[in-house]
């Protein structure tokens, strides 16, 4: 019997189902790097072997939920982009004076 080693990038499985209609999935694109194959070849081999899944395993977004979707990660990548913005913008510096700094008394030149 062989034994397999787990992967050093495993991923959480929690971290990838998501509630959809009311229902626990996996998106095809986190089910695929889970196998470690492209999307594209998962959603091929799927066609492929229709019979061989349940009626259920699979379905299509409608065009609403698909655009909730992305609206949602859209404003979570932009949270993320602000924060890293915010980081690389460099601390303000004090101006300095242009010109001479003279740290002596003025002379009294000319004054009478």
């Amino acid at each position: 019997m062989k034994i397999t080693r787990p992967s050093r990038n495993m991923i959480p499985i929690e971290s990838v189902i998501h509630t959809v209609r009311s229902e626990k999935v996996i998106l095809d694109v986190d089910l695929a790097r889970i196998y470690g194959v492209t999307t594209k070849r998962l959603n091929e081999q799927v066609k492929r072997n229709v019979r061989r899944f349940p009626v259920d395993f699979a379905f299509r977004l409608s065009k609403v939920e698909l655009e909730h979707k992305v609206g949602k990660h859209d404003e979570q990548i932009q949270v993320i982009v602000d924060a890293i913005r915010q980081l690389m913008t460099p601390p303000e510096t004090k101006k300095r004076k242009i010109g001479f700094l003279v740290e002596e008394k003025a002379t009294a030149y000319g004054r009478r």
